[in-house]
């Protein structure tokens, strides 16, 4: 049993029986405040730190860790390499692990449609097929002032803009300047939303700045801020950029080629909720997602992951066509960002278009 599995099985025990910790998360914090040096935390995988803290969030159905653990088998896990490793293992310095340059793709394990995948890890009962079959029931009307809110639950997440093909420890990954962070993606998308005649609230708001334990609750408090602001909000997107490592420490820096150019490819990451904490939406969100990865992949084959279907709930429990966007990883260079974003809105306008005008992308 890897490290990784086991870390999965911690989590999944604690997420499973967080209800009975509440006692205990309470009084944790009350130590911690009084003896700070008690307020240890547990290292996440990619770098990040998740404390005591974080089962506070995860109470709230939250989690805060995004992070796509994956074995070294390269087939089961739809892992094309994106050309050779440039380095020999000599040329990569002391304690630190490959990025490699890699198309993720669907295994054969998944829920799959045509080119429409779904890693369905909370074990959710669906039919592709059928959910595309179907009308959205989102409402989006462009006469309206608003239809769509961005927010950046980890706004200071960044890109590798050394292009190094390793990383350690000492590359954070992280930036708090809105022109290399997930703002500035945003940014990108806003105007291009813009453009297309979609009125869209863009909070700038780094959550994860200075509390990364409490991003998702401040996030949470935004969205539901501008929802009751501006009621005729439809579509809420979270927009992030991934880590995807192996057991081994492995990064991947996905990838697709469009027009001659490498792009990031894109991940919609949506949380299904669980029994303690159900996720109402979560079936007409992944409708909406479908028809995202259907247009996506049909006009830039591969530019779009496989959706990734968790049992948490990323805050998308709060009003339907609420979806989690995983731009790129770490590996990915910024303008490798930038090209992703800016072919995923071009298809998100698409189906914006479609639904506006009530038609069914099948």
């Amino acid at each position: 049993m890897n490290r990784i599995y086991k870390i999965k099985k911690v989590r999944k025990f604690f997420g499973k029986h967080r209800y009975k910790f509440r006692n205990f998360y309470v009084f944790s914090v009350i130590i911690a405040s009084i003896f700070p040096i008690l307020a240890f935390s547990f290292n996440s995988l990619n770098g990040d730190s998740m404390s005591l803290m974080t089962f506070g969030s995860n109470i709230s159905g939250s989690e805060n860790v995004e992070t796509y653990n994956i074995s070294d088998d390269l087939e089961y896990n739809g892992v094309e390499l994106f050309g050779e490793y440039p380095l020999s293992d000599e040329e990569i310095p002391e304690n630190s692990y490959k990025v490699l340059k890699t198309t993720l793709k669907a295994s054969s394990w998944m829920n799959q449609f045509g080119v429409v995948a779904v890693n369905n890890e909370g074990g959710k009962s669906f039919d592709i097929e059928e959910l595309l079959s179907e009308k959205s029931e989102i409402n989006v009307d462009k006469t309206k002032e608003y239809q769509v809110l961005i927010v950046h639950t980890h706004g200071t997440e960044s890109y590798n803009d050394y292009g190094v093909d390793y990383y350690n420890n000492e590359m954070s990954f992280r930036s708090d300047d809105n022109n290399e962070n997930m703002i500035h993606i945003g940014n990108i998308l806003t105007a291009m939303l813009e453009d297309a005649g979609y009125g869209v609230i863009h909070d700038k708001t780094q959550h994860d700045n200075p509390d990364y334990n409490n991003s998702y609750s401040s996030s949470r408090s935004s969205i539901e801020y501008y929802l009751e602001k501006y009621p005729d909000i439809e579509i809420v997107l979270d927009i992030h950029r991934d880590t995807v490592i192996t057991s081994s420490k492995t990064k991947y820096r996905t990838v697709t080629e469009i027009n001659g150019e490498t792009a990031s490819q894109i991940m919609i990451l949506l949380g299904s909720g669980s029994e303690e904490y159900p996720n109402d939406h979560w079936e007409e969100n992944l409708k909406f997602s479908l028809m995202i990865q259907k247009t996506a992949n049909e006009k830039y084959p591969n530019l779009m992951r496989p959706i990734l279907l968790r049992n948490y709930l990323y805050n998308q429990d709060i009003t339907p066509g609420s979806i989690l966007v995983e731009v790129g990883t770490c590996g990915n260079t910024s303008e490798e960002a930038e090209r992703g974003i800016r072919y995923f809105g071009e298809c998100l306008i698409e189906v914006l278009d479609a639904i506006n005008n009530d038609e069914v992308l099948n």
